[in-house]
């Protein structure tokens, strides 16, 4: 069972140069590979996910910054080592509210009205950093570039 989840087919196949030096790196040359997967199916999916679970362990590391965003409010989250930082934009009392426009956003933030929210809070990981960015990215959030999280900043 993997700690995230396991590659795709296709994500696989895009890593094969990184897949295969894995499976060196762990004593398994190209033609045990084959036997394995012929005939140890188990084992196979098994390898897969520890493979998946290294390739998800790297990515989430590197993280600083998730954003979820939709019509009526934007999260942006900062992932700090022991804890998670989010500033958020709501407008669920303004009708024709578009937080999925960065026109729209950075018009809002210039000229606050009534109706939009500026939230904020953190909270210390209650899991392992990088499953609670996992856990984040499953519900919608994408791995940003922090930009929406400091022009959120400013505007506090």
């Amino acid at each position: 069972m993997p700690k995230y989840r396991s590659l795709t087919f296709d994500e696989l196949q895009s890593m094969e140069k990184d897949f295969v030096e894995y499976l060196v790196l762990n004593g398994i040359t190209a033609d045990e590979w084959q036997k394995i997967l012929t005939e140890e199916k188990e084992k196979a999916d098994k390898i897969t996910s520890l493979f998946s679970d290294v390739v998800f362990e790297k990515i989430l590391r590197k993280v600083d910054y998730i954003l979820v965003q939709n019509k009526k409010e934007v999260l942006a989250f900062h992932c700090k080592a022991t804890s998670m930082k989010m500033i958020g934009l709501t407008a669920s009392k303004v009708p024709e509210a578009d937080l999925t426009n960065a026109d729209f956003i950075q018009h809002t933030l210039q000229n606050p009205s009534a109706g939009f929210e500026i939230i904020n809070g953190e909270k210390p990981y209650t899991k392992q950093r990088e499953l609670e960015i996992f856990d984040l990215t499953k519900k919608g959030g994408l791995i940003s570039d922090g930009k929406m999280y400091a022009a959120l900043s400013k505007a506090l």
